[in-house]
């Protein structure tokens, strides 16, 4: 008889949703669905977990040790910024993600974000439902996205995703990253490789596609922005750490920034009192970008298959392994 292993999912998910990741979970996965997000509960499911499976909790030094029995930390997605590293490392703990299983959905998700920005749809919406009729008012304010340059911070799988669904759009894209793409990449999908200093200096919108690090937060602060082109629009579906919100609500009330679509905040969910909620100018969503129903089960098998090999082999992708632990025999 095969070994029942037990993981413990603590995003809360709807019925629906789970229902569906437990259609392609093996049978020898017990998964335990949290039902809130109080720690007390987050706890309790992990005491005994062998894998936690995380996409928005933070996942602690204090619940990694109350876990005796865990071998596996997976991440829902791709940033694993709210996983303790440390903690995990000195437990001898494997971390993997699940890299490129959600990259079209939140690239399709930025493509709305730029082109919702641009038209400020959100706010011309809510205006026509309240009786304003802005179609004078709104002409000398939207823009098409037909000619405009576009940069990519981060050119993985998202940012990539991205510049594929852009390529109808007839815009120039470009991009930046630690690790150049090789020639066939940047041709196939149209891409031209610049500098850091270029992507801020020329690119009409630019769009973030980086992991949170200290590498890269508050890259985009007073500094980088003085540098971007005036009425540039800030796009964000990576983490809302890496923007300076403060320095990006500045530029807002100048106009230094013409427009911006956040999917990520600095604090989740951010406060009622948030100022960034005052710009009609500024597109929102509740960092969902990932988050379409019929990709749920991609996403649940492909976490999946990475746990069952570790767990019976030991053998994590490398695209997926940000840690690989040493897991017991048997």
């Amino acid at each position: 008889m095969s070994k029942e292993w037990h993981v413990a999912w603590l995003d809360v998910w709807d019925q629906r949703a789970q229902e569906a990741v437990l259609a392609v979970a093996p049978p020898s996965l017990n998964v335990t669905f949290a039902e809130t997000y109080e720690l007390e509960e987050q706890f309790e499911i992990t005491a005994n977990c062998d894998v936690i499976a995380a996409g928005w909790p933070a996942v602690t030094r204090e619940l990694i040790t109350n876990a005796a029995s865990l071998k596996l930390i997976h991440k829902l997605g791709v940033g694993y910024d709210k996983i303790d590293l440390n903690a995990a490392k000195e437990s001898r703990l494997a971390v993997a993600i699940t890299s490129g299983a959600n990259a079209s959905a939140v690239a399709e998700h930025t493509v709305g974000l730029v082109l919702a920005a641009l038209r400020r749809t959100p706010y011309v919406d809510s205006s026509l439902r309240s009786g304003r009729w802005l179609k004078t008012e709104m002409r000398v304010v939207n823009q098409q996205l037909r000619g405009k340059r576009v940069g990519l911070l981060g050119f993985g799988n998202i940012g990539r995703q991205v510049a594929r669904k852009l390529a109808g759009f007839e815009v120039e894209i470009v991009y930046f990253d630690v690790r150049r793409a090789d020639l066939t990449a940047e041709t196939s999908l149209g891409a031209g490789y610049v500098s850091f200093d270029e992507l801020l200096e020329t690119s009409d919108i630019l769009s973030l596609h980086v992991p949170l690090d200290e590498s890269t937060r508050g890259i985009l602060a007073d500094e980088s922005f003085a540098r971007m082109k005036d009425g540039a629009v800030i796009i964000n579906t990576s983490r809302g750490g890496i923007i300076d919100e403060q320095a990006l609500v500045r530029c807002l009330k100048s106009g230094k920034i013409e427009a911006a679509g956040l999917d990520t905040f600095a604090q989740e969910p951010p406060a009622v009192a948030d100022p960034l909620f005052t710009f009609p100018q500024v597109v929102l969503s509740p960092h969902i970008a990932g988050a379409v129903f019929d990709n749920v089960q991609n996403l649940g098998a492909h976490l999946f298959r990475n746990v069952i090999s570790y767990l019976e082999n030991g053998i994590l992708p490398a695209e997926d392994t940000i840690l690989l632990g040493v897991p017991d025999e048997g």
